[in-house]
């Protein structure tokens, strides 16, 4: 795509650790080459020695949603630590609730020159610009899966090319945009998240109903074939149900029932995406997929 469109750029989001901890962050860097996303993934168990690379490459790197503790093994000294290391911190997220963002723009415009002097001291690290205390502001949709592109946004004034725009963000002149997650979207956007986590994972490409096919046929198989045994033994093991005491027409029915339900919910789905693009966040009516 890169290739193709003059306004195309290519980035990642590194899952990135600290070192030999089990505490990990999400860090994105924008339009990198395949050698600076080796790199990347490489460094991706030292956030140090990543934060150095990068900024060696003058690559722009954001901390997204920095109020969410993956997986809850983030403390206080791993976020001081992001504070001295990165300078462009993502305070609006379209994926998570309004206090999470909110809470993000109150800690960043609340921080002050003898806070970072302290805590630089602290860790004995080298802060990533001479004002620490000023941060970058950027947003995005967080969207993993397609369904809800745009809730939020990055906005630079004055630009003409995605150079002058990511250019911009550096200078400190980009705002974040948009709306906040409530609670129902994103228990949605986790369970759809997950869904197609595991089809794309387990199953080929191919069309939802072919997809969701195959993720049922995994979970409830109709036969296996257990090696050895005579001809007889075999074909009586292969019909047989690996659920124990469920028959095969029970087994039938209840496959069958998953895959409505399934289908059921995606339809859900898609009526909770229509109606969250015409009520939400003031964004661009989004189609529903």
């Amino acid at each position: 795509l890169a290739d193709r469109y003059d306004d195309c750029f290519i980035s990642c989001e590194f899952s990135v650790y600290f070192y030999r901890q089990p505490a990990y962050v999400h860090i994105c860097a924008y339009d990198i080459t395949e050698k600076q996303y080796q790199m990347g993934r490489k460094l991706s168990n030292d956030i140090i020695q990543f934060a150095e690379y990068f900024r060696e490459q003058e690559v722009l790197i954001t901390v997204p949603h920095p109020m969410h503790c993956n997986r809850g093994k983030l403390d206080l000294n791993h976020f001081e630590q992001l504070l001295i290391l990165f300078d462009y911190f993502e305070e609006r997220n379209g994926l998570m609730p309004l206090e999470s963002n909110n809470l993000a723009t109150e800690f960043l415009d609340n921080l002050r020159p003898d806070f970072m002097e302290k805590i630089i001291k602290k860790h004995g690290l080298e802060p990533h610009s001479s004002e620490p205390w000023k941060k970058g502001r950027v947003g995005g949709s967080d969207d993993h899966f397609y369904y809800y592109l745009g809730r939020a946004w990055t906005e630079v004034e004055n630009v003409a090319t995605y150079k002058d725009f990511l250019q911009g963000i550096k200078e400190k002149r980009s705002k974040a945009r948009g709306g906040s997650m409530t609670a129902l979207g994103f228990a949605h956007a986790t369970q759809t998240n997950w869904i197609n986590g595991l089809m794309h994972h387990y199953c080929k490409p191919g069309s939802f109903d072919e997809r969701l096919a195959n993720l049922v046929s995994r979970l409830y198989p109709v036969k296996r074939s257990i090696p050895g045994g005579n001809t007889l033994s075999r074909s009586s093991r292969e019909t047989r149900s690996i659920i124990p005491g469920v028959s095969a027409i029970k087994r039938f029915a209840l496959e069958r029932a998953l895959r409505v339900k399934m289908i059921l919910l995606l339809r859900k789905q898609k009526r909770f995406l229509a109606k969250q693009a015409e009520n939400d966040c003031g964004c661009p009516s989004m189609g529903a997929p």
